[in-house]
């Protein structure tokens, strides 16, 4: 079994601008900027055999688009207890990737793809830090949440991802890129 999920890959260029403003903060433990990325749907745990059905679904998603994000916050933000940093999609990138996660999971469905659908509002994101209290962040850096960061790029690729739970963390191995035609 692998536990996987469809996700989309921030260009490194991207992932260093981000680098750039987070190192100005000190004191914080960020996850490695490798295994940034935006989860579309989390399919769990799937039997080697699935991976086909899994690429045709992807297969026939959408072409390529630009994705926005806008801020990072701290998260998630229905919630009292905070124990994540995010940096957020916009709600324009919102709206677009629901469409697309419907399409894929009607994709996934009819190939008999059997996963925990989520029904809830998509709220897109990428997880920049886990924490286990707040109160052990630094002060001034949580004074100036919401950050501001507007950061926008074409989206060329959907991917398939495995990810490998390890005392150190999680990592992540694409099995599968769909590319879009430009």
């Amino acid at each position: 079994m692998k536990r996987l999920f469809i996700a989309i890959n921030l260009p490194k260029e991207i992932k260093w601008q981000i680098d750039a403003i987070l190192g100005e903060f000190k004191g914080l433990k960020f996850i490695p900027s490798e295994n940034w990325h935006l989860t579309i749907i989390f399919l769990g745990n799937q039997s080697e055999e699935k991976i086909k059905d899994i690429v045709a679904s992807i297969k026939q998603s959408t072409e390529e688009f630009e994705i926005n994000f806008d801020k990072i916050i701290l998260a998630p933000p229905d919630t009292i207890e905070k124990k994540m940093i995010w940096f957020t999609a916009s709600q324009k990138t919102n709206d677009l990737i629901s469409k697309i996660k419907n399409n894929l999971d009607n994709q996934l469905n009819k190939n008999g793809l059997k996963f925990k659908n989520d029904f809830k509002k998509f709220n897109g994101h990428i997880t920049l830090s886990r924490f286990d209290n707040i109160n052990n962040l630094p002060k001034d850096f949580v004074k100036k949440l919401p950050i501001k960061l507007p950061i926008s790029f074409a989206v060329e690729s959907i991917d398939l991802m495995e990810s490998h739970l390890k005392p150190t963390g999680a990592e992540y191995e694409c099995l599968f890129s769909a590319k879009f035609a430009k």
